[in-house]
């Protein structure tokens, strides 16, 4: 990967999408190895200077969890993350992380996870890398 494209995805990513702060926490629940985590994400976190939370491997059962352990404010995601994590059990304490954008590709909407995971702001880019924004409101 060129130089050229480790910034513009930082920019792209960590600036632009995220909007990152020093203070934030992006979880990484994808191995180094997959292009997301270190194209994405690393260099999201390095160009902003927000902290980088990682998981060796995706656990659907442990996610949530983790997010609250780390304080992760937002994630990555690929594929169907997303709806393997809706596909879980409702619990009680859904709702309660302080998780406020998202960034991934190659998931199809769902409906209820606004309803059921309650961020206050997420923001995903789709397939084609255009950012799609959704706003969600919070009660935990």
């Amino acid at each position: 990967m060129s130089h050229f494209r480790w910034v513009k995805s930082a920019g792209a990513f960590g600036m632009a999408a995220l909007a990152l702060r020093p203070d934030d926490v992006l979880y990484v629940p994808l191995p180094l190895y997959h292009s997301s985590a270190l194209a994405v994400a690393w260099s999201a976190a390095a160009s902003t200077g927000a902290a980088l939370a990682l998981r060796r491997r995706f656990s659907v059962s442990a996610f949530w969890e983790d997010v609250r352990r780390f304080h992760a404010t937002s994630f990555v995601y690929i594929g169907e993350l997303c709806r393997y994590l809706l596909n879980q059990p409702p619990r009680a304490d859904d709702r309660c992380h302080t998780v406020r954008k998202i960034v991934g590709n190659g998931c199809a909407p769902t409906s209820g996870g606004s309803s059921r995971c309650g961020s206050a702001s997420t923001r995903s880019t789709s397939s084609t890398g255009r950012p799609r924004a959704t706003s969600r409101s919070s009660t935990c």
